[in-house]
């Protein structure tokens, strides 16, 4: 699963900044081309699901970002590149804080300027099925798809967000456009919620379940991530 949030970042700095070289390592002392480094630096833990059922496993990647070119001048201007491109992207949780003197001395470089890049790695468990203790209730509702849209307060499209119906197992996540499908959604749940969560924030919202038409989610969380 990492290696597809590697290819990942791959394609995005090759669609940023064409014709660089991309490595999955620390930057090299020389390079005879513009290169950027994407070293996973760090991991840590998400804001768990609440569904219910087994909880899925969620962390988030951070990589940290670094150029090198023939001149340290070429070197910056490709940083600044993608650091615009990375806060302007709805896709990536951004840090600029610097690291700790000691770990460029681990990596054997001197220190230099670097912006670290967070990414979700969501790896879903298998539900087990629980022992029944009572009579089973039947209940008969009709079954449909529905779809929708997840944006940014800006109206941008939101990958990789996770929208859940609580109380069932209908989970989705976005494409590239910030679309999502439930294929089977039992009509009676038409007064439930949608849990939305991205970039390691949550926000809970109520639409109608039962429309025909894609549910168009805005992106307005209030609760932060800590640590």
């Amino acid at each position: 699963m990492i290696d597809a949030i590697d290819q990942q970042l791959k394609d995005w700095v090759n669609s940023t900044v064409a014709g660089t070289d991309v490595l999955l390592s620390i930057p090299p002392a020389k390079v005879d081309r513009p290169t950027v480094s994407l070293n996973l630096y760090e991991m840590d833990s998400a804001v768990p699901s609440r569904r219910d059922g087994a909880r899925p496993i969620e962390l988030t990647l951070f990589y940290l970002v670094t150029t090198r070119a023939k001149t340290m001048l070429e070197a910056h201007s490709l940083l600044g590149e993608l650091l615009i491109a990375a806060l302007e992207s709805p896709d990536f949780d951004v840090d600029v804080r610097p690291i700790p003197t000691e770990t460029w001395l681990a990596f054997g470089i001197a220190p230099q300027p670097t912006f670290k890049i967070g990414m979700p790695l969501i790896k879903e468990r298998v539900n087990q099925a629980p022992l029944i203790s009572k009579p089973v209730e039947v209940q008969i509702s009709p079954i449909k798809s529905m779809t929708g849209v997840v944006l940014s307060p800006g109206g941008a499209p939101i990958p990789q967000a996770r929208v859940e119906i609580p109380g069932t197992s209908n989970v989705a996540y976005t494409d590239g456009r910030g679309e999502f499908r439930f294929h089977s959604t039992p009509t009676f749940l038409a007064k439930n919620k949608l849990r939305v969560v991205a970039r390691g924030i949550e926000q809970v919202v109520t639409e109608p379940f039962n429309t025909d038409k894609p549910i168009v989610i805005r992106f307005q969380p209030q609760e932060k991530r800590h640590g």
